[in-house]
């Protein structure tokens, strides 16, 4: 007899790949090896991000930055440059906290920037706010509409219901009527 083979998929016994050598993460190690054979990876997606954000395209730029930041998650300028781009893209919040990591990298806050930021991220809650105020008395509303209409059909129902009781208290005479009739007509009395 053989032995049923059995297998959970969420059991991960597997080895771990390559080298033993604990030298940093991949992205570390990446960054280690362009450096030694005198690559200046950094610079210049640094360079192709600052260009791209200048053409308009500023979806790429956060792409090569966040390459960077892979090879270099300590780059101020990086850092700063993405809070800048995150913020010419209206994303106020992800720009102040990019901002506060360069700022801790060691770059230097452009003056009125943490400013521009913090008053877009005010206006952003601001016409949340409105905009949900908004959406809660729509929603008011509709409720009203709906309580008014269910109302309507309560009304509609009850009078309804009498006009069947009614129609079946005539038919009820009409069946009777004509049982009496028809007895009357073959002679039968009653």
């Amino acid at each position: 007899m053989s032995e049923a083979f059995s297998f959970n998929p969420l059991e991960f016994e597997d080895l771990p790949r390559g080298s033993s050598s604990s030298d940093g993460s991949a992205p570390q190690r990446i960054a280690n090896t362009l450096r030694a054979a005198g690559i200046d990876a950094p610079s210049s997606l640094y360079n192709e991000s600052l260009a791209l954000a200048r053409d308009g395209h500023l979806g790429q730029s956060v792409s090569r930055l966040q390459m960077l930041l892979c090879l270099d998650p300590d780059d101020a300028d990086a850092l700063l440059l993405l809070a800048r781009v995150h913020a010419a893209q209206g994303r106020a919040s992800d720009a102040l906290a990019r901002l506060d990591a360069a700022v801790a990298a060691g770059s230097v806050s452009p003056p009125g920037f943490r400013d521009h930021l913090e008053g877009a991220i005010r206006a952003d809650r601001s016409r949340e706010e409105e905009h949900r105020s908004k959406v809660a008395a729509r929603e008011q509303g509709e409720i009203r509409g709906l309580r008014a209409e269910a109302r309507q059909l309560r009304t509609d129902n009850i009078r309804l219901e009498a006009e069947v009781q009614e129609s079946l208290g005539r038919e009820r005479t009409w069946k009777l009527a004509t049982v009496v009739v028809a007895l009357f007509s073959t002679g039968v009395v009653l």
